[in-house]
């Protein structure tokens, strides 16, 4: 049990230095494309100015070229050769951004799977532990002597009830429980152990459900959480963890 409960404690560390490493990959990717959109807004509103500069001071000066107008034309031609090869850098940095995007979100699948089966294991562990140093007091022994006494009773509560009895298909209860024990089915007798089994259950929960009502619950593994950047998409779909949850409760069953 402590070394499980040592491995998720591992693994959730593991999932959240990859999640927190991804994230920095993704901020990375995607301050460069913030960088170059707004490097090529600013080049070609260069090329923008610089055309309509030379273009003027071509009609005003009835079409004669002089060095200044050369160079504003020039600047024009450079600016919208740089917006050219910007257009291409931006084109690889949205794959590599969309490429971060991806990557960080399955990280965060995989760290927030890996907190939420954690917390709950890590609930189960100490759970585990309180009971066994519980158990092991008199008050305890005393507690569970007098419990096993008050569970004998939950067959004869069932068998007694006719509203239980009626829905397992017994209409006819006046006999006393150990002939209608005698005469029923395997099947029957099946059915009854269930219902017992539902009884104790109740039993044992109404007792402690008494006691949970006014406690102040602890907060369980104190994990720190990590927040999605502004520039993180939020992933939909079932959690990682419902499947672990899903095999605990198929175990049960």
């Amino acid at each position: 049990m402590k070394d499980q409960h040592k491995s998720l404690k591992t693994a959730y560390e593991e999932a959240k230095a990859a999640y927190l490493e991804c994230q920095k990959a993704l901020q990375d990717a995607h301050d460069q494309k913030a960088r170059l959109d707004k490097q090529r807004a600013a080049t070609l509103q260069t090329a923008k100015d610089a055309g309509e500069a030379w273009k003027a001071k071509f009609k005003e000066s009835n079409g004669q070229l002089s060095d200044a107008i050369r160079k504003l034309k020039a600047k024009e031609i450079d600016s919208l050769e740089e917006v050219r090869l910007l257009d291409e850098l931006i084109s690889e940095q949205k794959s590599a951004l969309d490429d971060a995007q991806k990557k960080t979100t399955d990280a965060r699948r995989a760290y927030v799977s890996s907190a939420e089966i954690y917390r709950y294991e890590d609930a189960k562990f100490h759970l585990s532990e309180a009971a066994a140093e519980l158990f092991a007091t008199k008050a305890a022994s005393e507690f569970l002597k007098s419990l096993a006494v008050r569970l004998d009773y939950a067959m004869s509560e069932i068998l007694g009830d006719a509203g239980s009895m009626s829905k397992l298909g017994f209409v006819d209860l006046h006999q006393n429980n150990k002939s209608l024990l005698a005469r029923v089915t395997n099947e029957d007798r099946k059915l009854i152990d269930i219902e017992v089994k539902k009884r104790k259950k109740e039993i044992v929960f109404e007792l402690l459900d008494k006691q949970l009502k006014d406690i102040d619950k602890p907060e369980g593994a104190v994990l720190e959480s990590v927040s999605r950047l502004a520039c993180e998409q939020d992933w939909k779909g079932v959690s990682p963890a419902a499947a672990h949850f899903q095999g605990v409760s198929n175990a049960k069953a």
